[in-house]
């Protein structure tokens, strides 16, 4: 009787608090106790999902597989493992972290979202790691509850009440010996420094931990939106240079974070990145990329990467280029505001051709204005970029007829006016280098 009186208490207790997000759900499957209680919660939240498991090919991989099964086994879910090889990187487990969630964003279904098992006490060895590293506001955040499709929902939650909660519902779960390793950080920091701290210094502090980081994270977001609406699309020399520092300095981490340079890259980086949009010059950062000033802009260059040829697009829905990123749609209704932005343009839907190409801007291209026309070249030098960009820049063309050329100019075509009945809203946005 006690033993099911506290079963029900605990699962009260911890379902009140755990933040599950609209199913179907796709639940990271390791086959220990945290993983192993969500999916069971998932379950009694009576929405559909599924289970993957990523074998990572180390010693231990064989018998946490075997324990993932037995979990899902005991749960009835569906469950699939993927093998993955970690590439070298600044460490074995950031190497074994990066490809775990390459391969579970990957087995995203397109309504699926992805539920991860970090507890409470996850967050809190996070935050004190990324502290004594020295980070900045967004590694005192610690891990997001989402990010995207990916959810954290048991991020509320100790550790020791998810273990207790597997054992009275007889999860066959397996701790994963790595966790025992003390040369690897966190498990120095979670075995003896946050242990020790709790024990004989401040009771509490992985508590105290988390609940910092969930204050952090509203400040975080804040600034993340005020960056976004102060600095726009791309990065602007004028722009960065008249932000405030920490604005300035989240719109550069930004951008090389959607470039892929988020990783390893440090405070005298992003230092050298401010220096050079107010001097000029060029600086490597991670991910073997380069930031070089070019004109009024920052341009994050990866010499690695193929520009794309042409490829056909009807101005409706989303088309990616390389790293941009197109967006159409026809409305029979105006506008509620038309924007004199050159990244986002307004065209009469009926006076323009109905597919266009996205290509590469060429020397030979022009653009037809108003009176006359204007090489790319001239263009481009108009916007403060320099012409050597163009042949990496996208333009939209219809045949030989360029009908925009985003963040830069519109041809004189498709101008919207009385006679106007449907209108063609279209934007488009540099995400990487």
């Amino acid at each position: 009787m006690a033993r099911s009186s506290r079963l029900k208490a605990l699962t009260d207790s911890v379902q009140d608090r755990a933040e599950l997000p609209p199913a179907p759900w796709l639940i990271a499957l390791s086959g220990g106790a945290d993983s192993g209680v969500l999916a069971w919660l998932a379950q009694l939240r009576g929405g559909p999902g599924r289970a993957l498991h990523v074998h990572h090919g180390w010693p231990i991989s064989d018998r946490m597989e075997n324990a993932a099964r037995a979990v899902a086994d005991h749960l009835a879910l569906p469950i699939e493992v993927v093998s993955v090889e970690p590439r070298q990187g600044s460490s074995p487990e950031a190497a074994a972290r990066d490809a775990r969630y390459e391969a579970l964003t990957a087995a995203l279904a397109p309504d699926e979202m992805l539920l991860t098992g970090h507890t409470l006490d996850d967050q809190a060895e996070t935050v004190l790691g990324n502290l004594l590293r020295g980070t900045g506001l967004g590694g005192l955040a610690g891990m997001p509850r989402q990010r995207d499709r990916i959810h954290r929902p048991l991020l509320g939650i100790r550790r020791e009440e998810l273990r207790e909660l597997a054992a009275l519902i007889a999860l066959p779960y397996r701790d994963d010996p790595a966790n025992l390793d003390l040369a690897l950080r966190r498990n120095f920091i979670r075995l003896r420094l946050l242990g020790d701290i709790e024990g004989s210094v401040a009771p509490g502090t992985s508590v105290a931990l988390a609940r910092f980081a969930r204050l952090v994270e509203d400040d975080v977001a804040y600034l993340a939106a005020e960056t976004a609406r102060r600095a726009g699309s791309g990065l602007v020399c004028p722009v960065l240079n008249t932000l405030p520092v920490a604005l300035a300095r989240r719109a550069i981490r930004a951008g090389l974070a959607a470039a892929g340079a988020d990783r390893g890259l440090r405070f005298q980086d992003v230092e050298e990145i401010r220096r050079i949009a107010r001097e000029g010059g060029a600086a490597a950062v991670p991910a073997g990329l380069t930031v070089r000033r070019v004109g009024q802009r920052l341009e994050i260059v990866n010499e690695r990467q193929p520009v794309p040829g042409r490829v056909a697009w009807d101005w409706l829905g989303t088309l990616d280029w390389a790293t941009w990123r197109f967006e159409g749609h026809i409305s029979d209704a105006a506008p509620s505001h038309f924007s004199l932005s050159p990244w986002a343009e307004v065209f009469d839907a009926d006076e323009i051709p109905t597919t266009v190409q996205v290509r590469p801007g060429t020397e030979s291209d022009i653009i037809r204005l108003r009176s006359g026309t204007k090489a790319l070249k001239a263009a481009f030098a108009e916007a403060g970029l320099d012409a050597s960009v163009a042949a990496s820049w996208p333009v939209v063309a219809a045949g030989a007829d360029v009908i925009w050329i985003p963040g830069v100019r519109r041809a004189f075509v498709g101008w919207v006016g009385e006679g106007t009945r449907r209108y063609l809203c279209v934007g488009a946005v540099q995400e990487g280098p």
